[in-house]
């Protein structure tokens, strides 16, 4: 946190922007300024000393004196790097089948609401189901039943590769190929 009186560019220089980050800083809040705005949101990336960036969320608040001009801003420069990071690893694993690691049902709605919204001509979906699959993880064990979890999707990519088909786990014994414009010698 920080407290100074501003002018723009020595508080670029202060908490040290990008260079490539350094104008949009600038206009952005050059504009706020502009407009008289106490509250001011931007994203950015700082310089480390490593000379590495980092996204950073800054929130600061302004005071404008009585000739409208800024007179203080303070607040806070925090990384959201992290934070997006995390998000991203959120989003995969909600996209993908924790044993078979294979894109699942979510992925699938996304993917053919995709192709639906981009209308990729003709396509296919092939159901898989493994019959009698709780009845193998029953009687065997979850070790045998995760094998054969395993070892479906690597026979079905095998399968689909020609056609460069994505195999989804749909359900628990459930296996999905998307195939669009498939080639007509199958």
């Amino acid at each position: 946190n920080s407290v100074m009186n501003p002018t723009i560019e020595t508080l670029a220089d202060y908490i040290n922007i990008s260079p490539a980050d350094r104008d949009y800083f600038l206009i952005e809040m050059n504009k706020a300024f502009d407009a008289h705005e106490t509250f001011i949101k931007l994203e950015l990336h700082l310089l480390k000393s490593n000379h590495s960036s980092m996204l950073v969320a800054v929130r600061a608040q302004c005071v404008y004196n009585k000739d409208g001009r800024p007179d203080l801003i303070y607040g806070s420069v925090f990384s959201i790097q992290k934070m997006l990071e995390y998000n991203h690893y959120l989003r995969e694993q909600s996209m993908t089948n924790s044993i078979t690691l294979l894109p699942n049902r979510q992925q699938l709605n996304s993917d053919l609401k995709t192709l639906i919204e981009h209308k990729h001509g003709c396509g296919y979906l092939v159901i898989i189901d493994i019959n009698n699959f709780r009845e193998i993880n029953s009687t065997s064990s979850h070790k045998i039943g995760d094998k054969v979890l395993l070892e479906t999707p690597r026979q079905l990519s095998t399968l689909a590769a020609s056609e460069n088909a994505p195999v989804y786990n749909f359900n628990f014994d459930q296996f999905i190929l998307t195939l669009h414009n498939p080639s007509n010698s199958r």
